[in-house]
């Protein structure tokens, strides 16, 4: 959903429908304490990744601050509302709010707020495919944030700028920022940061079949994400780490890290990860021909996805079975998938 309805069922822009609404804070000294706490809660859902119990706080921040005058409030809220109704989805309205925080931005001359409002229509136009839009409001950002010093944000937004060139099919030129990101977060020592990109450049190496570059990116990637204990980003980087080597015929190693990608998952509770570990196992054991061992991790897949009740996997694991018992000449086994 892309505007949003009045009461009598005519859609309008996002901006207008707030500007109609200002009414609601028409004692502007009483209304302080809940402006600002509205865009405390705005903040701390979005936080959250609870996007949608956000919004209406920004847009509660947004005509408060707007109707006491307060421009950076405005700003601010402009941007969170901005991000959150980009993490929903809601590009049109992304692009209304944030044409709105450019001219809030650049009428109090706050550098800061213009360079996320900036980032917020870049990501946005990513989304919608257009390309050379969001190559120009990123390159924007990037001589802001160059500007005002602010190293952590230029190595985001040289990612983003990479992600769009990613999208446009020119991994070279997605490299080469991923590249010059990478280079600024390892100079401030930002580590989250910089798991972020190694995952993008990992991708985009994988995508060029450069696969011992995706395996320097991945190792690395997988040693911050140890560090921080995040276990579920370990699940992925050891999926796309194994399929890597798998790719490169270095089973061994493969298999090393699909079963530890197997124990973290169970670890965590994580069925469809299991699931899946369980698979490539198979699969692996099925191509260096050890068929004892694919038939035991495809059944071990077969036993989770009948407790799950998974009609659909179910049947593609028998298949699998079934082709390996085949291959060995097992028909009776074979009959019993």
């Amino acid at each position: 959903m892309n505007k949003l309805e009045h009461n009598n069922g005519t859609f309008v822009p996002l901006i207008d429908r707030l500007s109609a609404c200002s009414s609601v804070y028409d004692n502007p000294t009483s209304a302080v304490p809940e402006v600002a706490e509205a865009l405390e809660k705005g903040i701390e859902y979005h936080q959250m990744r609870e996007f949608e119990k956000a919004v209406p706080f920004f847009e509660q921040a947004v005509i408060g601050y707007g109707k006491l005058g307060d421009r950076t409030g405005e700003g601010h809220a402009l941007v969170g509302l901005g991000s959150a109704l980009y993490a929903l989805g809601q590009y049109d309205d992304v692009i209304d709010v944030s044409k709105k925080g450019i001219l809030v931005a650049r009428e109090i001359r706050d550098r800061s707020i213009e360079k996320k409002v900036l980032d917020n229509l870049g990501n946005t136009y990513r989304h919608l495919r257009n390309y050379q839009k969001a190559l120009e409001y990123q390159q924007q950002s990037v001589d802001i944030a160059h500007e005002l010093g602010d190293l952590k944000s230029e190595a985001i937004t040289l990612s983003n700028i990479g992600m769009v060139y990613k999208a446009m099919g020119n991994c070279q030129k997605a490299i080469a920022y991923y590249e010059k990101g990478l280079a600024l977060c390892r100079a401030i020592q930002d580590g989250y940061v910089e798991g972020q990109i190694l995952r993008n450049l990992g991708n985009a190496y994988h995508s060029q079949g450069a696969y011992t570059k995706t395996i320097e990116c991945y190792e690395r990637l997988l040693s911050i994400v140890r560090e921080r204990e995040d276990r579920r980003s370990e699940v992925h980087i050891l999926k796309n780490l194994g399929s890597a080597y798998y790719t490169m015929e270095n089973y061994a190693k493969a298999i090393e890290l699909h079963q530890q990608r197997l124990d973290v998952a169970k670890k965590i509770n994580d069925c469809r990860n299991q699931v899946q570990a369980l698979e490539s196992l198979g699969i692996i054991y099925d191509t260096i021909g050890d068929y004892p061992k694919a038939l035991s991790y495809h059944e071990q897949q077969l036993k989770i996805a009948q407790q799950e009740n998974n009609a659909r996997l179910v049947k593609k694991i028998q298949e699998n079975l079934r082709n390996i018992c085949f291959t060995i000449g097992d028909y009776t086994k074979a009959s019993q998938y």
